[in-house]
């Protein structure tokens, strides 16, 4: 994430305009407002969601990390680690594009250990995950489908 202004918000750098509604869910309109904020507006309940959702990762994930480097079990509104939970969830496709934020994060659990057997175990994959080779592997499955 390189020249970002906190005081304009994801949608003004993506180039999309500010969506007004209505919106068909409470949680699209919880979306759509937090994409239309000020970046230093955005608070952790709605980074979670935006990470949770996939929705503009490349501005949600990094935004996560910085949030996950004060307090790396920080509770976003449902428990504590919810949005660890969310950016252990994001895809492998997501860390290829953005090896930065894959290493940010990488250092960031190095060293963590929770009381949460699930959310080790989920750091655990997270540390071993190999981004280059899981894309690899993907790609020749795919291939092979296609020859069958």
């Amino acid at each position: 994430m390189t020249d970002v202004r906190s005081d304009r918000s994801i949608n003004w750098h993506m180039g999309r305009p500010d969506e007004t509604g209505p919106f068909p869910t409470p949680m699209v309109e919880r979306i759509c407002r937090a994409q239309s904020k000020p970046i230093a507006l955005v608070d952790a309940h709605e980074i979670r969601l935006l990470v949770s959702q996939e929705i503009a990762l490349e501005y949600s994930v990094p935004m996560a990390i910085d949030i996950l480097r004060q307090t790396p079990l920080v509770s976003a509104g449902h428990y504590d680690g919810d949005l660890l939970a969310a950016c252990l969830g994001v895809k492998v496709e997501h860390w290829r594009e953005s090896r930065s934020d894959h290493q940010r994060l990488r250092d960031l659990l190095a060293n963590l250990k929770t009381n949460d057997k699930n959310i080790n175990a989920r750091i655990d994959d997270f540390l071993i995950m190999d981004i280059a080779q899981a894309g690899q592997k993907r790609r020749k499955t795919k291939s092979k489908g296609r020859a069958s």
